[in-house]
This record gives structure tokens, sequence and C-alpha cells, in this order.
């Protein structure tokens, strides 16, 4: 996996799952509790753990989830970036909302990990039905969901695992390269409404 898909891999943040009992949690009593097709604010922190790294990279900064529309993913810290997520298309933006140019976005392969990118942060039950296994148990205040990638992404993702109560609280991603992305979201916001600059991002304005 290049190094560019492996951070689009990492950014993520997510909530969904299936079942195996009967009397377990469900995917769409989750995303209800959640905040389903709402806008969702929140902080986040990163540690990404590479294999030919002895010391873990941690980047923080923010994401504005706007549910159906598209995500902004905020990196401020120890760099500054800013990408704008949607089911078809990852891009990069400078200071002024305009998209870097890159040829990455035109690969096949790149399409497919934006989309599920876009799965997982908006809930997209079927999207993600489609290349993961799923399963999910604790309650409402306490969930679990763990993902097993299928097909071609399971060559590069072993597994997902999601924590959370009222909010996604914990994404883990490990990569079958033996490489890991942890993030840890805090401070999340329900229904505050998109500011200027994320509504002419994600209008790509």
């Amino acid at each position: 996996m290049d190094k560019r898909m492996g951070i689009a891999l990492a950014i993520c943040a997510v909530v969904t799952g299936v079942s195996a009992y009967a009397n377990a949690i469900t995917v769409k009593e989750i995303a209800s509790h959640v905040g389903e097709n709402s806008v969702i604010h929140a902080e986040f922190t990163q540690t990404r753990k590479l294999v030919a790294l002895k010391r873990p990279i941690v980047s923080k900064g923010s994401v504005a989830v706007a549910g159906g529309k598209g995500i902004v993913w905020q990196i401020e810290h120890p760099y500054q970036a800013t990408y704008i997520i949607t089911k078809n298309s990852i891009a990069e933006v400078d200071q002024d909302g305009r998209k870097k140019s890159g040829q990455a976005e035109q690969a096949q392969q790149f399409k497919q990990v934006t989309k599920l990118i876009s799965s997982l942060l908006e809930l997209n039950e079927k999207d993600l039905s489609e290349n993961f296994s799923m399963l999910s148990s604790g309650t409402l205040d306490q969930w679990t969901v763990n993902l097993a990638a299928r097909d071609t992404l399971a060559k590069y993702i072993a597994k997902i695992t999601m924590r959370g109560g009222s909010f996604v609280d914990e994404v883990t991603i490990e990569e079958t390269s033996g490489d890991s992305s942890q993030i840890q979201f805090h401070s999340a916001r329900k229904d505050e409404p998109l500011s200027s600059r994320e509504l002419m991002l994600i209008q790509g304005r």
C-alpha cells in the first residue's frame, strides 16, 4: 500500500454493525443513537504506528461530518492540511478552499478507498456490507463494532474496531502490513451548524 493510501485509510472514523445475535444491539440502533444523517463535529487525536519506525506518528485536528453530503477532515498538528471526503473522491484543499492538483484520486483503487472512508464516517451500512463482515455487541451506552475486510481490501486491512457510546469514541485500524492507526475522538457535538468555510469546502466552491 502506498503512503497516501495508508493515510487515507487512517482517516477514518465510524459506526456500524450487524449483530450475530437476535437480542444484541443492531446497526440501526447504533446509527440512530449516534446521529445518522446528522451534522457532527469532533476533535481527534490520531496515533499511527509503523513497523519501520520506532516512534508513533501523532496528529491532532478536527472533523465535521455532514451526513449524506461529505466530510471535512482538518489536521492541525504537527502540520496543517484539510481533506474533503465524499463517496467518490478525496481531495486536499489549500487555505482558500481550492483543490490541490494530483493524480491519486483518478486511480480506481484510490476511489475505492475514498468510498470506504465516506461509508464509514456517514454510517452507510449498504456500502460497508459490500466490503466487510460486521459484528456489533454491547449496549447503546457502551458498544463495540468489529469489521473484517473482504476481497481486495482484505489485502490491506486486517481488522477495524470501533467503540463508543453517545458518539464514536475510538477507531482502531489494523493493516496486514503490521502498521496500525488509532483515532480517538473527543468534544463531540451533534447538530452544530457547519461553519461558512466548512459549507464552502463541502459544496466545492
